[in-house]
């Protein structure tokens, strides 16, 4: 049995997902060819040794599609990046209140009541929602219509029914 070469696949060109291109493709606008190509004679290895004036110009032509296959690649990126963006967001629960809402308030290691251990209280309040900062922002107030003086973030916020 002869030798044959046989294709290393730890050396093989990387692609990424996003861009379909590899880094070295976008980088310089040519694929890059591994070691193992270069000492194995395959047909783009040998039509490239003899003829350096062919080579040259597809050198030359494969530099002025550099740009487009940047530009491909970028809008390819766009693309996944908007796609992954739509499937988190799908699962993104939007809290809403109103001024006058009750809630109740999660509780942090700062207001959690000492040796309560696992059994302790998750949330507190009631609060009554005084002002609207910011869309998921708003100021609370105790029932005493006493002012926290922070304001609060919907994800820490849940509705109170009585």
């Amino acid at each position: 049995m002869g030798t044959t070469c046989r294709p290393y696949w730890r050396t093989a060109r990387p692609t990424r997902r996003p861009s379909g291109q590899s880094p070295f493709s976008l980088a310089y606008g040519v694929e890059a060819m591994a070691p193992s190509e270069a000492g194995c004679p395959t047909l783009r290895r040998c039509m490239m040794a003899d003829n350096h004036a062919l080579n040259n110009q597809l050198l030359r032509h494969h530099n002025d599609f550099a740009k487009e296959l940047r530009d491909q690649a970028l809008v390819w990126i766009q693309n996944y990046q908007n796609a992954a963006a739509k499937y988190y967001n799908q699962n993104v629960k939007e809290r809403r209140f109103n001024v006058g809402d009750l809630v109740l308030r999660e509780v942090f290691h700062n207001t959690k009541e000492e040796n309560a251990g696992k059994l302790g209280a998750r949330w507190e309040g009631s609060y009554l929602i005084s002002k609207v900062v910011h869309p998921g922002v708003y100021q609370l107030m105790t029932m005493n219509l006493k002012e926290i003086q922070n304001p609060w973030n919907a994800a820490h916020l849940k509705k109170y029914y009585y």
